[in-house]
């Protein structure tokens, strides 16, 4: 029985390259007006409009760490629909679409350590690190609802 194969996007926060499953994107698009919202969260910029949806804007690089990222025209934004809510993810970059073998995905458990990340997969040239952006939106949307 062969490996199930799964696509994801290849997105870079720093100087790592991380991977969203592609069944999850609903558009990929470069930096466009916001609407800023005052809250207690450095990462979450406000709020977007994509496709008549209003969506949490997430800076991925300050949610892991990166301090003063700087914000472009072109900086890629992805917006994703979970089961929790749609979310626009902000990155530095964006690469290729990657097809990954099921037997390919190192899997993380629930780390405390690395909660964002729920595999690694070693690419010839890089390790792709999977993002969990169910629990990213979930977290979020929980937030925001109080």
């Amino acid at each position: 029985m062969s490996d199930k194969t799964m696509k994801y996007l290849s997105v870079r926060i720093g100087e790592q390259w991380c991977g969203i499953n592609v069944e999850h994107i609903i558009e990929v698009f470069h930096l466009m007006a916001f609407n800023e919202v005052p809250t207690r969260r450095s990462d979450v910029l406000g709020f977007i409009t994509v496709r008549a949806q209003v969506m949490p804007l997430i800076d991925m690089r300050r949610r892991f760490g990166i301090t003063d990222p700087q914000l472009k025209l072109d900086t890629p934004i992805v917006a994703i629909e979970e089961e929790s809510g749609s979310v626009a993810l902000l990155f530095d970059d964006i690469n290729r679409v990657e097809d990954v073998e099921e037997s390919q995905v190192n899997t993380m458990h629930n780390s405390g350590q690395f909660p964002d990340i729920n595999g690694i997969v070693q690419l010839p040239d890089q390790l792709l690190f999977l993002l969990e952006t169910d629990r990213i939106s979930r977290e979020v949307h929980s937030e925001t609802s109080r």
